[in-house]
């Protein structure tokens, strides 16, 4: 999606504004050892003097970086692009493909432009992130977060509620699976 490229090549254009979605910081072996994606991109030279994200924002004159915290990989590199015109924007349970997610809610265009025009702010890019209470792959992601802490209950709250927004057949269908304990 660019966030890498956005971040990195900032020194180019000095005082640029940058909105990096769930970027990589780089991909160099020997500075993101924990990074296990992107096989054969890793294997090209990051050497160079954009070959490094975290070193690169520094020239821009604002940038957001929008992440999944709980995104392990995603907020490793977050965590690596740092400075005061940094502003870390965190949209949990929404993953990697943060961008599609966003554009799937109706919010990555009105998002990106109040970016542009200096208008963005932590407050209402998190008003605009309430739009994944009606989105099914959000619904979806706090059933499952809800299973994997071992809460059925608050499983089947969170579907109730996700069902009472409206329809999401796959969501009913683990609901009465969850009920009934049969698949």
């Amino acid at each position: 999606m660019g966030g890498y490229a956005a971040c990195a090549f900032a020194p180019a254009h000095p005082g640029c504004d940058v909105i990096a979605i769930s970027p990589q910081s780089t991909l160099d072996p020997a500075v993101v050892p924990w990074e296990t994606r992107y096989a054969a991109a890793r294997a090209y030279d990051f050497s160079g003097p954009y070959g490094d994200a975290a070193l690169g924002v520094a020239a821009a004159g604002r940038a957001f970086v929008l992440f999944d915290p709980h995104t392990a990989l995603d907020a490793a590199h977050a965590a690596r692009l740092q400075g005061p015109q940094v502003v870390h924007l965190r949209a949990p349970l929404l993953g990697h493909r943060l961008g599609s997610s966003l554009n799937q809610m109706g919010v990555l265009q009105p998002l990106l432009c109040a970016a542009l025009d200096g208008t963005l702010t932590p407050l209402r890019f998190h008003k605009a992130l309430r739009a994944r209470h009606r989105f099914h792959r959000y619904q979806r992601e706090l059933f499952d977060a809800a299973l994997r802490r071992g809460r059925p209950g608050l499983a089947r709250r969170v579907a109730v509620w996700a069902l009472a927004q409206g329809p999401n057949p796959p969501l009913a269908r683990s609901l009465r699976e969850l009920d009934t304990g049969l698949p």
